[in-house]
């Protein structure tokens, strides 16, 4: 009996020539979910970074001008000017604390 003929090798070789391709689609399926799962997470983190970045800048521009801002109030130059006298600077501390 011919070994090519034998219902054994036909349906082992059938089943081979079934499952291999389902297989090989399986294997780039999945590799195609991972890339694609590694690409929505790499832009989401991209997102999210500059989401704080941009929020750390915003709050350090809120600093800056808020420093510019003191630096210029006159309570705070009166109290620089009047460490000798500690009346003056007793009483501009006072006024710049009422207004904060």
């Amino acid at each position: 009996m011919n070994f090519k003929n034998s219902v054994r090798f036909k349906a082992v070789s059938g089943f081979i020539l079934i499952v291999a391709p389902l297989v090989f689609f399986l294997f780039y399926n999945n590799m195609y979910a991972m890339n694609v799962v590694r690409d929505q997470v790499s832009l989401n983190y991209s997102k999210l970074l500059t989401h704080y970045v941009n929020g750390t800048d915003n709050m350090l521009k809120e600093f800056d001008y808020y420093f510019y801002r003191l630096e210029s109030d006159p309570e705070i130059v009166s109290m620089q000017t009047n460490k000798s006298s500690v009346d003056d600077y007793v009483l501009a501390k006072q006024k710049y604390t009422t207004n904060l």
